[in-house]
């Protein structure tokens, strides 16, 4: 994973630059927006980048010359986003302030690919719908989703695993769907627990890829990411399952 983002000095120690709305963090380039950032020059249509932040993901893509809409839901790192683009290639980038989904309307099969990563576990079981329902919506035939997700096996998070298990097994739809007390629960560092919601839904295999399968979409991968080879910051590393990538593609 090379592709330069031009951002780099930015990061944190442990591979992530914080975000300046109580959201998390943006990380490195993971194994699936680098698939991304590769499909951009065959794209059936636009390329988005939903919860792009500063622009990791982004920026690759407009040195190739392609057009990319970057939207996330804190304008100042829109702002941020368009300072790191280099001057040659700001005309190929376009913006959109909001949150994801509701203040989002595509028009229908415009888009030809989509990246979402670390975004969706942020969304209520809901609005998880409802994205899940816009994107199958928006995205063009042979067009595709990129998805990288927390899932519940994290190590700041083993205290709950038991329970997303057992919910898991009773059939619920989104099993680690937490209200308001993940600070009850989480055990990791300080500076990470300070720049997290209250309530967050991690999402996992099993259930992500049936949701989208279930909206017509084809699962091209589906896997656990390599901790190593994604720079999945140390001190969420549990078992190899701490991040998820699904790549669904729309049928003709």
């Amino acid at each position: 994973m090379n592709k330069s983002s031009g951002g780099d000095k930015h990061f944190h120690k442990q591979g992530f630059e914080i975000t300046r709305n109580v959201r998390g963090f943006m990380h490195q380039l993971n194994e699936i927006s680098v698939e991304f950032i590769d499909f951009a020059h065959q794209a059936p249509g636009m390329v988005v980048d939903m919860g792009s932040a500063f622009g990791i993901a982004t920026i690759p893509i407009l040195k190739q010359g392609i057009e990319v809409t970057a939207c996330d839901i804190e304008q100042e790192h829109l702002n941020e986003l368009i300072l790191r683009v280099p001057a040659e290639c700001r005309l190929f980038l376009q913006t959109k302030a909001g949150s994801f989904p509701e203040d989002y309307n595509f028009e229908k099969h415009t888009i030809g690919a989509i990246l979402l990563s670390h975004i969706l576990h942020f969304l209520t079981p809901e609005k998880l719908d409802m994205a899940l329902d816009k994107l199958s919506d928006w995205v063009a035939p042979q067009g595709k989703i990129f998805i990288v997700s927390y899932t519940p096996y994290i190590a700041p998070m083993k205290d709950f695993i038991p329970l997303y298990e057992e919910r898991a097994l009773s059939g619920m739809k989104w099993p680690y769907w937490i209200v308001n007390n993940i600070h009850d629960y989480f055990t990791g560092s300080k500076e990470v627990a300070e720049n997290l919601p209250d309530t967050m839904n991690y999402l996992d295999l099993p259930s992500l890829s049936k949701a989208l399968q279930s909206r017509g979409f084809i699962i091209e991968m589906a896997r656990y990411l390599d901790p190593d080879k994604n720079q999945i910051p140390q001190g969420v590393r549990f078992d190899g399952r701490e991040w998820c990538g699904v790549i669904a593609r729309q049928p003709d």
